[in-house]
């Protein structure tokens, strides 16, 4: 968690410093932009693998995990 923490804090640093708003329209389309799609993605890899694990070794909360792991994809 303070590996991502500080990966986010970087990159946002990185937008500022380096970010010409003159080139790009969108904040995404930065290489500081394609590195938080990067972290998101890993990060939402990373809670995938955290719910299955947690519902195999602990099946009695899934009436937990299944809405949440559902709600937390749509968002």
């Amino acid at each position: 968690m303070t590996l991502y923490t500080i990966t986010h804090v970087v990159l946002f640093i990185y937008e500022a410093e380096f970010f010409d708003q003159a080139q790009v329209l969108y904040t995404y389309e930065s290489p500081a932009g394609y590195g938080l799609i990067a972290l998101q993605f890993v990060a939402y890899i990373w809670f995938c693998y955290a719910i299955l694990i947690t519902l195999k070794q602990f099946p009695e909360k899934q009436p937990f995990y299944v809405p949440f792991f559902a709600a937390y994809t749509l968002w």
